[in-house]
């Protein structure tokens, strides 16, 4: 009760760690961001465990714990196994990082009876090194390897990695890394909506960095990583470093036809100026609101905040923030300066198709790679570029379980929503057929099927045909599907990951070459 473990991460090993030395199997309770909780699974058996987040810290501690097993029945599947072996002299590498494999495996035999091979002793090796977070050391040492292996498996890939001398005579420290992954550029490019959403990460290592990510969301609404970029600090020099060989990536000229998202820390919206003028550059609306409550805790302006940045026309928009100004002129005015032209959706450009206002895209990118964010730098870039070649596969033949639809599952369950919302207007088709008007409650909006646009702007934004239209699209006769834009069609779908990407090998099996 009451030990405290660094961070999350810290308390789930040790939690790993101690199942397996005392051969039991744990039941997940509550796995959050803030609240780590398991038991035994032997529903018989009291034995339980919860750590907790401290209050604007990442550190866990133990708040509930039942010590003692009151089950008798201990686990033997794993006797002999890496990680059984791992977790029973864990002990020993702790004490001493450098052991003779010799005297290790006579003591492994000696206490359990167990022969181990050499390989087995380097995989415990391996587990041991990852538990303890020592093994970092010797990412960095393979990272010239990853660029050889990279540019191997396909010539267009792009690493570029940075070095910096200390000190005259020594020898150069790592610096920055930047991955380019072409297949996925490609299919951005092709078959994608051009909103590029971009965030930082802080990686807890032994080294401090973060990492830089460029995701992209497909035609099923999924994401998919472009590039990553490894830096000390999160700053304008870095967002710099890695807007720059993104654009070089991408091939576009100073960043034309692109849209780009961030949360507007650090730096990123001065590089994208600076150094991609041409983008359109969209500000994440989560890290306004944040802002704006750290700056009127006591204003209340949730509701109409929102309604704003969901506007998707300016009668709306501007309704919205004179809901603010009556409850806060100055939370108004505040508001007015941060440009609002980059954060209210009314004002994204239609050609990008997308009603994004948060880089919730990045966030769930995140979440998928949460456990590969441990890894030494190496083992991670390795096992994404891994996770994104698998990625292709798994899409591609998903694309076609959707043989009898014409447009994505995220879609046409838009479709559905945006057709139950629409149900209760009342249409007015004009002579010409192709310009029909639908009112409620003193609201009127015209639709032009032909143009595929709708007053309220929705339709143009995202693609997808807005409540409105799916009203008059039912009165027309017509399929809903005709009226939704390409990039959301099932064809283009499977075009985007039909070409495939080719798999890195495991390090175990790239080509052994000298390198710094």
């Amino acid at each position: 009760m009451g030990q405290r473990f660094k961070n999350d991460v810290e308390f789930k090993t040790a939690l790993e760690v101690n199942a397996i030395r005392d051969g039991f199997k744990l039941c997940i309770i509550h796995n959050t961001t803030t609240c780590v909780s398991c038991e035994c699974s032997n529903l018989h058996c009291d034995w339980k465990i919860t750590a907790v987040k401290e209050h604007r810290s990442n550190v866990f501690v133990i708040c509930d714990i039942t010590p003692m097993h009151t089950c008798n029945q201990h686990s033997v599947k794993l006797q002999g196994r890496t990680k059984w072996i791992a977790a029973k002299f864990l002990h020993i590498w702790k004490q001493s990082e450098h052991r003779e494999v010799d005297k290790l495996r006579n003591e492994i035999a000696t206490t359990y009876g167990i022969k181990c091979p050499i390989w087995k002793l380097e995989a415990v090796d391996r587990m041991v090194r990852f538990w303890l977070r020592t093994d970092h050391p010797d990412g960095y040492a393979q990272l010239l390897q990853y660029k050889q292996e990279m540019e191997i498996v396909n010539s267009r890939n792009i690493v570029i990695i940075e070095t910096k001398s200390q000190q005259q005579f020594t020898a150069d420290i790592f610096h920055r890394m930047f991955v380019f992954l072409y297949d996925t550029a490609f299919v951005f490019k092709t078959r994608c909506r051009m909103l590029l959403t971009v965030d930082g990460w802080e990686i807890d290592s032994p080294y401090k960095s973060v990492m830089l990510v460029a995701v992209c969301r497909d035609g099923n609404d999924a994401v998919l990583p472009i590039a990553f970029c490894e830096v000390v600090e999160e700053n304008l020099d870095s967002w710099a470093f890695f807007l720059k060989n993104l654009n070089y990536g991408l091939r576009l000229e100073r960043g034309e036809g692109l849209c780009i998202m961030g949360d507007g820390d650090n730096g990123i919206d001065e590089a994208v100026e600076e150094f991609l003028p041409s983008a359109v550059y969209r500000q994440c609306c989560f890290s306004l609101y944040t802002k704006m409550v750290d700056e009127f805790p006591r204003v209340t302006v949730h509701s109409p905040f929102w309604g704003a940045c969901r506007s998707t026309d300016g009668n709306t928009f501007t309704n919205q923030m004179a809901v603010i100004q009556t409850i806060s002129v100055e939370c108004y005015n505040w508001l007015k300066d941060t440009d609002w032209h980059k954060w209210a959706l009314f004002s994204m450009p239609e050609w990008v198709k997308s009603t994004e206002i948060t880089i919730s895209a990045t966030e769930q990118l995140r979440i998928w790679l949460l456990k590969q964010l441990d890894f030494n730098i190496a083992q991670r870039y390795t096992t994404i570029t891994r996770k994104v070649a698998e990625i292709f596969q798994r899409r591609y033949l998903l694309g076609w379980e959707w043989v009898y639809d014409k447009i994505t599952p995220a879609v046409r369950q838009q479709i559905i929503q945006n057709t139950f919302e629409g149900e209760g207007w009342t249409v007015d088709v004009t002579s010409r057929n192709a310009i029909a008007v639908v009112t409620r409650d003193g609201l009127a909006y015209e639709i032009n099927r032909e143009l595929m646009t709708c007053t309220c702007r929705l339709w143009q934004l995202s693609g997808i045909p807005c409540p409105h239209a799916c009203r008059c699209i039912d009165t027309w006769g017509d399929k809903l599907d005709t009226y939704v834009h390409r990039l959301m069609t099932v064809d283009e779908y499977r075009s985007a990951y039909g070409p495939g990407m080719n798999m890195l090998p495991e390090p175990m099996q790239w080509k052994l070459q000298l390198h710094d």
